[in-house]
């Protein structure tokens, strides 16, 4: 669901909503205590995320917590600094927020109406705000099963525990624990909280992809490993370049180079062959001329390829933002040309490794992308 429109649906009703949940005390003491807790132990400023009426973020402020609201509806805004003067509102999202500086976020049911497929990038926004060691607290409608629900307000979705560790591990932040609660004639209650690793960039628990029924992209490596031999050289038969990929996908660098030199010169052989440097050990040589390769197709059907082998150089040599860029660039443009399963599952699968994953896995997909 667009985000204007869950936002519309707010604004519509922002009035109603504040005057029935606006208030502190219509919250449930259990999480009060459970939010107050864990601002406090950020030892840093909080923000918000999707704050709505601000109830939340003047009761965190009160408490000394250095708390921030961010919300998309206006509506909701406006309420927020009529009842709450001298606590600090924006309108937007979290890409509008200042990045690196917050000690903990609070996604207080603000991301419940986040389709299942585009949560990953919600994430990856909400990474984006947290300073090394800052802590996510989200809450969200615990179930056995991630499933849409008509909530009072706009459509929403149920998560499983599992599955919202999964997502966030994906995106690079380590879960502590969830919990589940039960409260007397109310949906079950679920809550996460997670920490961005002062150390690490990378994210976890980064699945392989199945590539086709004789090759899988591995999640450790980004690279294609060939399962089924007969399989794959069947699926190639009239591939002219065949011969250079079984080569190069085997591990046998050297005999793959020397067939790409001996091919002609296409976009899809230099790509291999920048390829063929990264396996070697030479990434810095693979940045460079897949750089060149994508200023010369960044406007064509070539580039999301580009960017995609780009980011994995990218990766390589340790420029991780860059690479995290590239990468999702190639994503955005995938999605806004309606690409196959496969393409999907390997741009997601590649930002999981920078610590930004997009979306759930994607674990199958045709073959014959080598991404």
């Amino acid at each position: 669901m667009p985000e204007n429109a869950v936002s519309d649906a707010y604004s519509r009703r922002a009035r109603e909503y504040a005057e029935a949940l606006g208030q502190i005390s219509a919250t449930a003491p259990a999480d009060r205590d459970t939010i107050a807790a864990w601002a406090l132990a950020c030892g840093g400023p909080v923000v918000d995320l999707g704050c709505g009426p601000g109830q939340w973020t003047a009761y965190l402020d009160a408490l000394g917590a250095k708390a921030s609201g961010v919300d998309p509806s206006q509506a909701f805004i406006g309420i927020a600094r009529a009842e709450h003067p001298g606590v600090g509102f924006t309108a937007g999202t979290a890409a509008d927020a200042p990045p690196g500086g917050a000690a903990g976020v609070l996604a207080w049911y603000s991301l419940i109406h986040v389709p299942p497929e585009r949560l990953g990038e919600e994430l990856a926004a909400v990474r984006r705000l947290l300073r090394p060691g800052g802590r996510l607290l989200a809450g969200f409608f615990a179930a056995d099963t991630v499933a849409p629900f008509d909530h009072a307000v706009t459509r929403a979705w149920t998560w499983t525990p599992e599955w919202i560790t999964e997502r966030l591990e994906e995106a690079g932040l380590a879960v502590e624990h969830v919990r589940r609660r039960q409260d007397p004639g109310a949906r079950e209650h679920g809550e996460v909280w997670a920490v961005l690793p002062s150390g690490g960039t990378v994210g976890r628990r980064v699945t392989d992809v199945i590539g086709g029924p004789s090759w899988v992209l591995s999640g450790e490596t980004l690279d294609p490993v060939i399962t089924d031999l007969p399989a794959f050289r069947a699926g190639l038969a009239h591939d002219p370049l065949a011969g250079a990929i079984e080569a190069l996908w085997t591990g046998r660098v050297a005999e793959a180079r020397v067939l790409l030199h001996g091919a002609q010169p296409t976009v899809r052989t230099r790509a291999l062959l920048a390829d063929c440097d990264r396996r070697s050990g030479d990434a810095g040589a693979a940045v460079s001329a897949l750089r060149s390769l994508l200023a010369e197709h960044e406007d064509d059907r070539w580039a999301p390829v580009l960017r995609q082998h780009l980011g994995k150089a990218l990766l390589a040599v340790g420029e991780v933002d860059a690479a995290r860029r590239e990468l999702r660039l190639a994503l955005e443009a995938r999605l806004e040309a309606g690409a196959d399963a496969g393409l999907l599952a390997s741009s997601r699968q590649a930002l999981a490794r920078t610590g930004l994953g997009v979306g759930p896995r994607t674990p199958t997909g045709p073959a014959g992308t080598g991404d």
